[in-house]
């Protein structure tokens, strides 16, 4: 994957440059930076011309006497992001002007001598032609991208395929955790799984987490929440490559935000191993807070632990209630069938009752009929 556009080392290599005998005088160890725009200038203020990235092509001619005015052309130049300044030496100046090579090293900006006459037009259009060219690449890689992920969610992959599919797109090392930073897949690119989990919950903690797609922590990582509906359930992290390897780039970026997406997916239609141990984990955890002895310093218990009760089961034990008390009141009644429900015989009412007997009629000394 190489996500870059040309850079001021490229251009420098190219044919229609490099017969201009070109040579570093400031910046050599930043002509890694883009060119994103070729512009040429003959005017004392450029900068309000440009938006970053450009490299910046003059023949010196409208470079200003004084050393102040130098400076200033410099600072300018450098403020608005310029990739780097590449002077002719041919017609007004022979030799780079020393205000001038001491303000681009001060400032940082590169700068680049020609000692032969170059046809700028003809460097614009060879540039231009590479930077549009590598913008269509990207577009047809990045096209790539959401055609794989497209085929890995219409297959029904599960998380380790997406995961993996993911690591082999960027060549760089994906870890999805949950939200307590719990490593749950790691699919290593250029190293093995247990140097890229050393430390991980402390690792990932010093990574604060965004709400979008973002470089940052210690170590450089890009990461992106990972959510269902607006609720985040994880987070992907991309490792940088051991040693300085390349920066992430823009294809880097689509990798990461569509492997977030083929997850959310994948969860919802696949029995998922690490949420089933979750699960378990916390009902362990709510089982021992529940059943903790009172008596020792811990989470207070739940009142109650009893299941639910439904309305058949309350009906149940009601009627049984009313059954226990009728039958204690009035031992050895049975035989026919009374309201409450249960089995009364006159010929069995016991003859001592006051009140009435209200199945039988039967009066004598006792307690009121009990209410159910």
């Amino acid at each position: 994957m190489k996500p870059h556009p040309p850079t001021v080392a490229d251009v420098l290599g190219l044919p229609v440059l490099a017969a201009g005998q070109p040579q570093v005088v400031t910046g050599l160890d930043r002509l890694d930076r883009p060119v994103r725009w070729v512009h040429i200038t003959e005017l004392t203020d450029p900068a309000s011309f440009l938006k970053g990235g450009e490299l910046v092509l003059t023949t010196g001619m409208p470079l200003p006497e004084d050393a102040a005015g130098v400076r200033r052309y410099v600072d300018e130049l450098t403020e608005v992001g310029a990739a780097a300044l590449v002077i002719e030496l041919v017609r007004r100046y022979h030799r780079p002007p020393d205000a001038l090579v001491q303000a681009c090293r001060a400032r940082g900006l590169p700068l680049v001598t020609l000692a032969r006459d170059v046809n700028f037009l003809e460097v614009t259009q060879v540039v231009h032609a590479l930077i549009l060219g590598s913008q269509a690449d990207a577009m047809r890689r990045t096209q790539r991208i959401h055609e794989a992920f497209t085929a890995l969610t219409l297959r029904g992959a599960g998380p380790e395929d997406v995961v993996r599919a993911a690591a082999e797109m960027s060549g760089r090392t994906i870890v999805l955790e949950n939200l307590v930073h719990r490593a749950l897949i790691c699919e290593p690119s250029g190293s093995t799984v247990e140097e890229a989990l050393t430390d991980w919950e402390q690792r990932s903690r010093a990574a604060e987490p965004g709400d979008r797609t973002e470089r940052g922590g210690p170590e450089g990582w890009l990461t992106a929440p990972v959510s269902y509906q607006g609720e985040r359930w994880g987070r992907l992290a991309m490792l940088r490559p051991p040693g300085d390897g390349p920066d992430f780039g823009p294809e880097h970026v689509t990798v990461l935000e569509r492997t977030a997406m083929a997850l959310t997916v994948a969860r919802l239609i696949h029995s998922t191993p690490w949420e089933h141990t979750a699960h378990r984990t916390a009902l362990r955890e709510l089982a021992e807070q529940r059943h903790h002895s009172p008596r020792t310093p811990g989470p207070a218990a739940p009142r109650s632990v009893c299941p639910p009760r439904t309305a058949a089961s309350w009906r149940s034990s009601s009627t049984s209630l009313r059954r226990q008390r009728a039958l204690s009141w009035r031992p050895g009644c049975t035989g026919t069938s009374d309201r409450r429900g249960f089995r009364h015989s006159s010929a069995s009412c016991p003859p001592a009752a006051s009140a009435s007997c209200r199945p039988c009629g039967r009066t004598g000394p006792g307690a009121p009929w009990p209410s159910a």
